[in-house]
């Protein structure tokens, strides 16, 4: 037999169609972290400190982005626990120690990778240091 087919294996041309929905690219991810409006969360804070935070956040997103397959779990995580801080941040009844909680969390999470991306460690400590979020550790 000279097909070099091997069982199981299915393939499809597809001509002149429109494909709609989710297509997997394999490695290529799309991490976003929504910011919400933190001109109103962080009322104290400068134009300049508002600028660095959503700048630090694209930063963030971008480092996740760069991540090796292997390490899209932590990715996530690190998102959804930035934007649980984020959103945490952009309410009108703060609460400190959910805040501290949230913010423990996301470090905990960028300590997961720190042997891959250290920068994402240094990119989060500095959104604490910009919302004036200080935790231990």
């Amino acid at each position: 037999m000279t097909d070099d087919k091997k069982p199981n294996e299915q393939k499809n041309t597809i001509s002149n169609s429109t494909i709609q929905g989710v297509v997997n690219l394999g490695n290529m991810r799309d991490v976003q972290i929504t910011m919400g409006d933190l001109t109103q969360a962080l009322p104290n804070a400068t134009d300049d400190e508002k600028a660095q935070l959503a700048a630090l956040v694209q930063q963030l997103e971008a480092a996740l982005q760069a991540l090796p397959a292997d390490q899209q779990k932590d990715a996530e995580k690190i998102a959804k626990r930035s934007q649980e801080l984020i959103s945490e941040i952009d309410t009108e009844e703060i609460e400190t120690e959910v805040i501290q909680n949230k913010a423990t969390a996301l470090q905990n999470a960028a300590k997961n990778i720190a042997g891959v991306m250290p920068i994402v460690g240094s990119i989060v400590a500095s959104i604490f240091q910009i919302a004036k979020i200080n935790i231990g550790g």
